[in-house]
């Protein structure tokens, strides 16, 4: 029976560590520094972030902002595109922003989700970044000139290929 019972150990036990090799192989590492000349990959001292580090951050975000005190104020809605707009301007006067300094302005909870939506939106359009240093680091928004073939918003129409001019129809 111990034997058994041992044998059920051993089996649970491999069983688990060939779930984390086959975990561990779905992901990306960065290589090691003295492997790096060799790959011919340059070091990156931040990565790119996903969408859950992004949201591990916003709500690290929503929970200090509840520490904050509350101040009574009717509150004016901003919609995305304006938030998306501040954000730009914010952006051009810095290199790069921490993610808790986007929403160091934001009053209400509407203006964090606006603010966080923006976010969001501006990546998807290609007109930033967001990078993080290392696992559970801080994250940093850059700005950056947004492709050509980036997506647009509805209503916004793309610049004509270069040496085209438009004509007006009339």
């Amino acid at each position: 029976m111990r034997r058994l019972i041992e044998h059920q150990k051993y089996k649970a036990a491999a069983e688990l560590l060939h779930e984390r090799e086959t975990w561990r192989s779905a992901q990306w590492i960065r290589p090691d520094e003295r492997v790096a000349p060799i790959a011919g990959d340059e070091y990156e001292l931040e990565l790119e972030v996903d969408l859950f580090s992004l949201l591990s951050a916003f709500r690290q975000v929503v929970e200090r902002a509840k520490q904050r005190p509350r101040v009574a104020i009717p509150g004016e809605q901003v919609s995305i595109e304006d938030r998306i707009e501040q954000l730009l301007s914010r952006l051009s006067t810095t290199e790069a922003c921490g993610f808790p300094d986007l929403f160091d302005d934001a009053a209400t909870r509407g203006d964090l989700v606006v603010t966080f939506l923006a976010l969001l939106e501006m990546i998807r359009l290609r007109l930033v970044r967001a990078y993080q240093t290392g696992a559970f680091g801080e994250i940093r928004i850059y700005k950056r000139e947004r492709p050509a073939d980036a997506p647009r918003p509805i209503g916004d129409v793309a610049p004509p290929p270069a040496g085209r001019r438009t004509v007006p129809q009339g």
